[in-house]
C-alpha cells in the first residue's frame, strides 16, 4: 500500500488523478466524491480538501479537469461526478 486515505464511509468505486499529480478524486458508495491533496510520498497519505455531498445514490464516476499549463490547472480546475 502506497498511501491510505481515510474519509469515505463505504467502498470507493473509482478514482482519478489530476494532470499535475498533486490531487486525487475518489467516488464512493457512501454517496460522496472527495478531492485529496496528496502529501509527500514518504508520508504515505493525503489530506481531504473537498467533499461533494448531496448525491442521492452511489457516485459511480468522478473526473478532474485535464487542462494544465506548467503543471498547474489553467484557469479553474473542475470536478465532475455521476451517480449510478
Amino acid at each position: 500500500v502506497r498511501a491510505t486515505l481515510d474519509g469515505h464511509a463505504d467502498t470507493v468505486l473509482t478514482l482519478d488523478a489530476s494532470a499535475c499529480g498533486a490531487y486525487l478524486a475518489t467516488a464512493s458508495k457512501d454517496r460522496t466524491c472527495r478531492v485529496w491533496a496528496l502529501d509527500d510520498a514518504a508520508e504515505g497519505g493525503g489530506t481531504c480538501v473537498a467533499v461533494a455531498a448531496g448525491h442521492t445514490e452511489t457516485v459511480g464516476a468522478c473526473a478532474l479537469s485535464r487542462t494544465s499549463a506548467g503543471g498547474r490547472a489553467a484557469g479553474r480546475a473542475f470536478l465532475g461526478t455521476a451517480g449510478g
